[in-house]
């Protein structure tokens, strides 16, 4: 049985992604995972499978590195119908090669190999989708937010933005935190000071316009959405939820870094993303104003893009 503070870390960690069913295989509190959902490592190794290039995981399960008491935490998992066989390449025919002996050598392990052309296919398949959910001209609305920490459920909120497709800025405020004091290393991050909230509107007052803004949108671009929206409101972010696309995960499968470890994309920091889309910062970056703008470039950016057909690929 996992310990109360095993278990505390846990649900920590599963806000960060509350709408992917999480399973732990010990079964409490958690469901146990079905028999046809396992991580990449598991598919990879017992299975020879691997997760479909673009496919996102379908829920988290609690690792099996580190003691029962003690795991690592939560790992990306996927459906038995997200994965591909691994291919091997047949061995080309190889003249016969005879020791002293005049006893065959064994065959080197077969290499394996990608299918590149499918795996571009899928992930821009996968990317298109996404950014179909939150076409130019719409009512789209981009978010960012400054925090005193990672965790939701230990940390509060500082400051939120919200700007529209225009670039005209909707909603940008520092917000008074009520349980953190002090937060030497994410004020390093973003230099937000305890003064600087001492008199700023209370968490409820925000909310109440966040949910004002958000209610008339289509859709709401936030880079790292999952974090984001974690620190919002209960009844603001289910309504945010609806209609959240993430720009990282968008941008990701547009540079197609496969990590075969993580079995997904590799993630790119805001600064990296912007820097790509060549966005001109018109504030410190790590405000959330500033990081909304960039936000905002990424997207109309990866819009831009000549992307080919899928099907052509």
């Amino acid at each position: 049985m996992r310990t109360a503070k095993v278990l505390d870390r846990l649900k920590a960690e599963q806000a960060k992604n509350p709408d992917v069913p999480h399973y732990d295989s010990m079964g409490t509190p958690w469901p146990q995972p079905p028999s046809d959902v396992k991580t990449a490592g598991y598919w990879k190794k017992l299975e020879g499978r691997r997760p479909a290039r673009g496919e996102q995981p379908c829920a988290f399960v609690v690792s099996g590195h580190g003691s029962r008491y003690n795991p690592t935490g939560w790992v990306a998992a996927y459906h038995l119908s997200q994965t591909v066989e691994i291919r091997r390449r047949q061995a080309a025919p190889q003249p016969e090669r005879l020791t002293t002996a005049a006893r065959p050598i064994a065959p080197e392990p077969l290499p394996l190999i990608k299918d590149d052309r499918d795996e571009t296919r899928q992930r821009l398949d996968s990317l298109a989708r996404l950014l179909e959910r939150a076409p130019l001209g719409g009512q789209v609305l981009y978010l960012d937010t400054e925090t005193t920490g990672l965790a939701p459920t230990t940390n509060d909120l500082l400051e939120v933005a919200v700007v529209d497709d225009s670039g005209t800025v909707l909603l940008d405020t520092l917000v008074r935190p009520r349980r953190r004091q002090a937060w030497p290393e994410a004020q390093a991050v973003h230099g937000i000071r305890p003064e600087d909230v001492a008199t700023a509107p209370e968490l409820a007052t925000v909310a109440a316009q966040l949910a004002e803004v958000i209610e008339a949108a289509d859709a709401l671009v936030i880079y790292n959405a999952s974090f984001d929206l974690g620190f919002l409101p209960a009844r603001v972010r289910k309504l945010a939820a609806q209609k959240a696309v993430c720009a990282m995960e968008a941008y990701a499968l547009w540079v197609g870094d496969w990590n075969d470890y993580h079995g997904n994309y590799r993630w790119f920091r805001l600064t990296a993303a912007a820097m790509a889309a060549g966005h001109t910062w018109s504030g410190q970056a790590h405000r959330a104003l500033a990081d909304t703008l960039a936000a905002r470039s990424v997207w109309q950016w990866l819009h831009a893009q000549a992307l080919p057909n899928p099907r052509d690929v």
